[in-house]
């Protein structure tokens, strides 16, 4: 870390962010001025006299005035557990809104919200592994250097450049005031007495974690031997205590055994590794080997089509012209609708029923347990299915967790990718998700639509409410897809219609008109803007004020509160709303006469609107 770093860094959180700022002496938490943070400031001028001397002092940032930091102590060889008691607070409570995360060069993790209660002081430990700063307090910030040599750094998605600074939740602002002990998750412990059946098991984990920590053979038999006699019922002979603790002498001393069985990493290069096309079951939507998503609101709509998509698959029909290019057996998994309703999907979608095959007693299977691989080598599966993801991700899986999602889903590509079948995994999407990257709308952790290589969304057609969208948000190993769109008539078949012009885009505003519960055409906007350009066909300018005045007068009130309230309407996805449907194309931010600041309306002479092109299939 170079001095003029730590300069940049401080200069920034001062000047730019009005943060204020005080030296850390190198390396260290101590403050390198006379009163701490009470000499904090932003002015930059005092900021360049402390770093300006070639120091490297840490960079310390005071709390209050407005900003809180959670700090979340992780240090499980020392007993602070405090992202196991997070994660149960969050349970209780629901997850923490996106804002600045910095990871400390400790280990831990810092939070940092808005709030202005002067009450919020410094407190340690207000739950187990937790503290927190505020009135009269400070937090050591990037890119400051740990004692143990390490860097604090902001984490990734999580920048004061990359997302506001978030409100402090209610709950967890009542927590800080009052204090609280909530236990911690259940931590598995050893059992107290091992009897036969277990013995082995047990004292060899016992082996393996002492040797983890760097033990001799040696070191590890005597304290084995002492386990097997108080603990075991009845004890293991010593040489077969013996032989279990010198097995461990093949693992590196402070190396797990998992570590120590994991591929050393080498260099290799890229002209080395042969280049592998993506392999289709249908292309782009379904591929072999990986993972596709197809998520939606409930009764939308998604359990019909995928049943369609088994049906094509099982007979090789092509899908609207698109070919399937490995059909074959499907396997299916459900816990959420009856067999034989599942099979009438399919019939009525027409699919070959010897084809399809149901895995019974699908409730409390994971998607890597035995009985999986099992059943998709034994009836040759060319594509398997899972409806829905959270039955399925396993009864120790957080879905929220991203390091505990996506290993299991890796693990089941993996074995996708063996037996050379595609998966499909049905998801919910979750409330409220209109400001969302459509990619990221389903329940659970963001790392569960990343891990996926298509991902596909269905809505209702916004301008016919019999119709299904199935839109492509994702696509990683060749362009999205055209949005599909189609019906479900007797027994949930589907009848494919077409195709829609429909983007993700167009599927963000669709979203966030349906939370707002506002139909399109009452949209004050859309009325202002049509009548705009019905009484002066083909649109033109208007100023800020005028259009304003303007909506005042058709509507009775004004359309907007001001001209940001106006321009977030606008970028938020009603602009592109405006062009699909009524063939009005809005820009704000432009200019008229005078440089006068305001709104250009020009109009389409044939719009498309979400038309569907119809195709025979």
């Amino acid at each position: 870390m170079t001095n003029e770093e730590l300069l940049r860094h401080a200069l920034y959180y001062g000047k730019n962010m009005r943060l204020n700022v005080f030296p850390l002496q190198p390396g260290k938490k101590t403050p390198a001025t006379p009163h701490g943070c009470k000499d904090a400031t932003s002015d930059p001028g005092r900021i360049m006299e402390w770093w300006g001397a070639s120091q490297l002092y840490n960079v310390g940032l005071a709390t209050g005035g407005g900003l809180v930091v959670l700090d979340v102590d992780i240090d499980h060889d020392a007993g602070k557990y405090g992202d196991e008691t997070l994660a149960e607070l969050e349970r209780q409570h629901g997850p923490l809104p996106d804002t600045w995360i910095c990871l400390t060069g400790g280990g831990g993790v810092h939070y940092y919200f808005s709030c202005d209660d002067p009450a919020l002081t410094v407190a340690a430990g207000f739950a187990p592994g937790l503290d927190y700063r505020g009135a009269g307090g400070y937090v050591v910030a990037p890119p400051s250097v740990h004692e143990n040599g390490r860097e604090y750094v902001w984490e990734v998605g999580h920048t004061p450049t990359s997302v506001p600074l978030a409100p402090l939740p209610d709950w967890l602002h009542a927590l800080m005031l009052n204090g609280s002990k909530p236990a911690p998750a259940p931590r598995k412990e050893a059992p107290e007495k091992v009897t036969e059946g277990q013995r082995n098991q047990e004292l060899f984990k016992l082996a393996a974690s002492l040797r983890s920590k760097g033990l001799t053979v040696d070191e590890i038999t005597a304290a084995v031997m002492e386990a097997n006699k108080g603990r075991c019922t009845p004890p293991l002979p010593e040489s077969e205590v013996r032989t279990i603790c010198n097995s461990t002498g093949r693992y590196d001393r402070g190396k797990s055994k998992e570590q120590a069985e994991r591929p050393c990493p080498s260099i290799v290069k890229a002209s080395q590794v042969p280049y592998e096309p993506p392999r289709w079951t249908i292309a782009p939507y379904i591929q072999r080997g990986k993972g596709t998503l197809i998520q939606a609101d409930n009764g939308t709509g998604k359990t019909a089509f995928v049943c369609a998509i088994a049906a094509h698959v099982s007979t090789g029909r092509a899908l609207l012209d698109i070919p399937v290019e490995t059909p074959g057996n499907v396997l299916l998994l459900s816990v959420e609708d009856d067999l034989p309703v599942l099979r009438g999907r399919i019939e009525a979608s027409g699919g070959d029923l010897d084809k399809c095959h149901f895995l019974t007693n699908a409730a409390g299977l994971s998607f890597n347990s035995p009985d999986v691989e099992q059943a998709v080598k034994q009836v040759q599966a060319r594509l398997v299915i899972f409806d829905p993801l959270q039955a399925f991700m396993g009864a120790k899986v957080d879905m929220f967790r991203a390091n505990e999602t996506r290993p299991e889903l890796a693990k089941l590509f993996e074995m996708c990718d063996r037996n050379d079948c595609a998966c499909i995994i049905i998801a919910h999407t979750a409330k409220n998700t209109g400001d969302k990257s459509p990619v990221n709308r389903a329940l659970g952790s963001v790392d569960i639509p990343a891990a996926m290589r298509s991902v596909l969304q269905i809505i209702e057609n916004p301008d016919n409410e019999y119709e299904r969208i199935a839109v492509h948000v994702k696509c990683s190993n060749a362009p999205k897809g055209q949005s599909i769109v189609y019906t479900i008539g007797d027994r949930g078949g589907v009848q494919w219609i077409g195709f829609s012009p429909m983007t993700a885009d167009d599927l963000t505003a669709v979203v966030k008109r349906k939370e707002k519960g506002i139909p399109y055409e009452n949209e004050p906007l859309v009325q202002v803007f049509n009548q705009l350009v019905t009484d002066r066909p083909g649109g033109g300018f208007w100023s800020y004020a005028d259009l304003k005045s303007a909506g005042a007068k058709i509507l009775g009130f004004s359309p907007y509160t001001d001209i940001n309230d106006l321009r977030q309407r606008l970028d938020g996805g009603l602009a592109r709303e405006l062009q699909t449907r009524d063939g009005l194309i809005v820009t704000h931010s432009a200019k008229g006469k005078g440089n006068v600041r305001g709104v250009r309306v020009e109009q389409y002479q044939h719009p498309q609107g979400y038309q569907t092109k119809m195709t025979e299939g």
